[in-house]
């Protein structure tokens, strides 16, 4: 009873998991002046994000969606469920400043570039490219040939940043009318939830080592990899 019970625990606790790691809080921009210095805020987070730079315009249309493509969501992060970006100029530079440190952000990005006409985004921050594919202006390609340096050709896409900071700069090089961008926070993971679930199991009476046991699978299905390590231990037991 007790290893099916463990079992239990750990499977809920991978939907606990999943669900801790699919939410992306992605700015609203729909305050503020339309160029220039635009704030912008967080559906759940305290921290706020400010956008400084030259930009052709903030678009704001929850009926309009830029980012209902697939290109936006891959396992682990949702997409943008609004339309609320801001389409960059050609000219530089480009900054991001967040109210408190950020870790690992997102970037969701329209049209960079054109067929046949690269652009470039230099950013001083390292990155990956999580996603490349169809949008709302065509199918073309991102790349980052160099460190920190984003070629677009009529790119739509996902981009990590890698690393804690409180700014995100870049400049841009063989621009265009303009290119989309939304940036999105990873919610910090509920770390305190297993240990305040044990010790509530535990003050009802359920058996310490069981409770411990559970404790440790939650903290464990937290991370993805981790969740198969708890499962063969919760069945390889007596």
């Amino acid at each position: 009873m007790k290893n099916l019970t463990l079992t239990a625990l750990a499977c809920s606790s991978a939907a606990w998991a999943s669900s801790a790691h699919a939410a992306v809080e992605w700015a609203d921009w729909s305050a503020g002046p339309n160029v220039g210095v635009i704030p912008g805020s967080f559906p759940v987070s305290s921290t706020t994000v400010t956008y400084s730079g030259p930009n052709e315009f903030k678009f704001v249309d929850p009926g309009l969606n830029y980012f209902n493509f697939p290109v936006y969501s891959v396992p682990g992060i949702d997409g943008p469920s609004s339309d609320s970006f801001i389409a960059t100029a050609d000219l530089s530079p480009h900054s991001l400043s967040f109210s408190t440190p950020v870790t690992n952000p997102v970037m969701a990005i329209i049209s960079l570039g054109q067929p046949g006409f690269a652009t470039t985004w230099d950013f001083d921050q390292p990155f990956s490219i999580l996603s490349v594919g169809q949008g709302t202006f065509g199918n073309g390609g991102l790349t980052n040939p160099v460190d920190n340096q984003l070629i677009g050709t009529e790119g739509h896409g996902l981009i990590q940043f890698q690393g804690t900071f409180s700014s995100l700069n870049w400049t841009i090089s063989n621009g265009e009318f303009w290119a989309g961008f939304n940036i999105g926070l990873i919610p910090t993971p509920r770390a305190a939830a297993p240990l305040v679930l044990a010790g509530l199991g535990v003050a009802t009476g359920k058996d310490l080592r069981l409770m411990t046991e559970a404790g440790i699978a939650l903290a464990v299905a937290a991370i993805p990899e981790g969740l198969p390590v708890v499962a063969t231990l919760a069945l390889a037991r007596g």
